[in-house]
């Protein structure tokens, strides 16, 4: 996501002032911290803003409360400098792994204390909203405002089901989350039917969740209801399934974790602690592809002897993924930029530029000047993953100076 500076000559209204509060702090968000981002996207009678996150650390969103909702938050901008910029949707806040944080407040977390827990299927997440522009029904992604698959969406949503998503929508003024599975988006696990599962819906108004199950509810929105995520006794909750990929658990004082199951944990964590010439690049490139809160899951699982490393191991974890926070977002930023300010030079023009100013990056660079698909996580793996050897040391210099 490339962050445009907002044009300080404009007049700003809103329509009330939770939006007005909440898109200025987003935005001061993306301006004075790297690794918040937001992305413009061009669309009849203005643009949107969609704010998001490239491997942002845990202290970054303890220490900055807008951050929390850095994850999906869209904005419809205007052409009409007098009109209102409005919210159009508001995912779920950011929440955390039962295995992320700092080490007290994670030896404090029991998932037996908590209220209830929730199914986590491996989908995609996908906010329904209403369009700015059509005023219909409309889906998007986390970071992007189009869902890219609808013909596989539309096989999961009933014409019927869409009327009443789009009156919950209208009557509420809300946007509402839901987790897509089909044979079509397999992340990890493979599913064979097309659904949604509602997780959660916020008032774009005030920002507070709205109540899914409810009797009320039920009775004004019973297609919604019946397609609610699937809510579990935290009794019943076995870290062994292979169906799944974890579930929710949701605290007596409202807190949400995720709780991912062994077999998923081991199907994504390419991390083997046993092996430690690897690990560094292991945890460099478990940080790119933002899976670290799988790996301190792992860790967390796993420190079950009081001879279990586990400070070391979350201090390695922690200072490998500053190193690619600050190899990886300033290289992606070089990159995505360049090719974007540079589109309407010539062929010929743009390769000198690039041979002048980012030569190192040519390899990444041109697929992308040419529309192709391109891993740029695994383009800096390759450029930055061995240097991840040297804060993994540093790592193991702290712990045992404090020993």
């Amino acid at each position: 996501m490339i962050s445009i500076k907002q044009n300080k000559d404009r007049k700003m209204t809103f329509k009330n002032q939770f939006q007005e509060e909440l898109y200025k702090n987003l935005m001061t968000l993306c301006d004075t911290i790297k690794e918040f981002k937001y992305k413009k996207i061009d669309v009849p009678g203005g643009h949107v803003k969609i704010f998001g996150y490239i491997l942002a650390g845990y202290e970054n969103f303890v220490n900055n409360d807008s951050a929390l909702d850095c994850r999906g938050a869209t904005f419809f901008v205007p052409d009409d400098e007098n009109a209102q910029i409005t919210l159009i949707a508001l995912p779920i806040r950011k929440f955390f792994s039962i295995g992320e944080g700092y080490t007290h407040e994670i030896k404090e977390r029991k998932i037996e204390d908590a209220e209830y827990a929730m199914i986590k299927e491996d989908g995609s997440l996908i906010t329904a909203c209403i369009s700015p522009i059509t005023n219909d029904l409309h889906f998007k992604s986390r970071d992007n405002y189009y869902y890219v698959n609808m013909k596989a969406l539309n096989k999961a949503i009933s014409d019927e089901l869409s009327a009443e998503i789009k009156r919950f929508c209208i009557e509420k003024e809300a946007s509402i989350d839901m987790e897509f599975t089909s044979p079509e988006n397999r992340v990890i696990k493979e599913y064979k039917e097309y659904t949604v599962s509602f997780i959660n819906s916020r008032s774009l108004n005030t920002g507070e969740d709205i109540d899914l199950r409810s009797n009320d509810f039920a009775n004004a929105y019973p297609l919604i209801a019946a397609h609610l995520v699937k809510k579990v006794k935290v009794s019943d909750i076995d870290l062994k399934r292979n169906d799944i990929e974890g579930y929710v658990v949701v605290m007596k004082n409202g807190d949400r974790f995720k709780v991912k199951t062994i077999p998923y944990l081991s199907m994504v964590s390419a991390i083997n602690f046993q092996a430690k010439d690897a690990l560094p690049q292991n945890l460099y490139s478990s940080a790119v592809y933002q899976m670290m809160d799988e790996v301190r899951t792992l860790l967390h699982y796993k420190n079950r002897s009081p001879n279990f490393p586990i400070d070391l191991l979350i201090k390695q974890a922690d200072l490998v993924e500053k190193y690619a926070q600050e190899t990886y977002i300033p290289m992606r930023d070089s990159i995505l930029n360049f090719v974007e300010e540079n589109k309407d030079l010539s062929d010929q023009e743009f390769i000198a530029k690039t041979k002048k100013e980012l030569p190192q990056y040519m390899n990444a660079i041109m697929p992308l000047r040419k529309g192709v698909n391109f891993d740029i996580e695994a383009f800096a793996i390759r450029m930055f993953g061995k240097g991840a050897k040297k804060p993994f040391k540093e790592a193991e210099n702290i712990i045992n100076s404090q020993s």
